[in-house]
């Protein structure tokens, strides 16, 4: 099992080095693209330090360097990089997107979340590899390799996807994480309890990351995590916030978290009539 799991780990850091050699080559247009939505997103220097990578819009190319390398197919496709079609015929799973790797928290990679950058509005916006043997959706946390070499962290930041987590990195903020593709779950929360008591959850000012942050609460509570709320309005995520009104800003909603219990209050008190006395019994209740 050992020898399995280092043999897929093998395999990841074999492809990260196509991913990498593509978003970098000068000879190809669409790699340029690519350079130009990664660079706009985050900086050059990041980009490289952080791994960020493209799977061209031609999949046979990353087929071709695959087998070049004389990588097993039965462990590419245990990884979700190869996928059957229904012609019966092999294809790369990841073409045309940017390619940011997740690691565990030892620093290896052991997957992909893929950001489709493509002219087909058909095509999900973001992809994750496959679970595997090294890899859980209900158990990564991305960004803990980054987070659990603070030793002196006191807290950690939570947000809603990896780029968001990357922008925060890339800005300074190396204790913020996030869940991957799913809800924050008890796996996430045991792992995240190893190094820090207390999180501020950042997730979007949308309704959706609202009810994110009312589920995540009592989930972090359960294994004996402060929680507290940090909002983001007038803008929808803290890529946005931070673009407009700069990191200064963002630590100053830091200083303003809200207790996670007392926001789930206020929150609930939308649902209920205040200003009658049923109402608020009701709400008491």
């Amino acid at each position: 099992e050992a020898r399995h799991r280092e043999s897929l780990l093998a395999v990841l850091d074999t492809v990260q080095f196509f991913f990498l050699q593509n978003l970098r080559a000068t000879d190809k247009e669409e790699s340029l693209d690519a350079r130009a939505y990664a660079y706009g997103r985050w900086h050059e220097e990041f980009c490289a330090f952080a791994g960020i990578g493209y799977a061209p819009k031609d999949g046979q190319a990353f087929m071709d360097f695959c087998r070049s390398k004389a990588l097993s197919e039965e462990l590419l496709y245990e990884l979700g990089m190869f996928k059957r079609g229904e012609d019966g015929n092999t294809y790369a799973m990841f073409r045309q997107r940017i390619m940011i790797p997740v690691r565990n928290r030892w620093g290896r990679i052991i997957a992909y979340t893929a950001r489709y950058i493509g002219d087909n509005r058909k095509a999900p916006k973001y992809i994750n590899s496959a679970t595997s043997m090294i890899y859980s959706k209900g158990e990564t946390v991305f960004g803990i390799d980054r987070a659990a070499r603070l030793r002196d962290a006191d807290y950690y930041i939570i947000v809603e996807g990896a780029p968001d987590v990357l922008r925060m990195q890339s800005i300074g903020y190396d204790n913020t994480v996030a869940s991957l593709g799913t809800a924050l779950t008890p796996g996430h929360a045991a792992l995240i309890k190893r190094y820090v008591n207390e999180v501020y959850l950042t997730y979007d000012s949308d309704e959706a990351g609202t009810k994110a942050a009312l589920r995540a609460g009592p989930i972090l509570r359960e294994v004996g995590i402060t929680a507290k709320i940090i909002r983001m309005e007038p803008y929808k995520d803290p890529d946005e916030f931070i673009k407009n009104l700069g990191a200064e800003a963002f630590e100053e909603r830091i200083q303003k978290a809200r207790n996670g219990f007392m926001f789930s209050l206020e929150i609930l008190e939308r649902d209920y009539d205040m200003t009658s006395p049923e109402g608020r019994t009701d709400f008491m209740k």
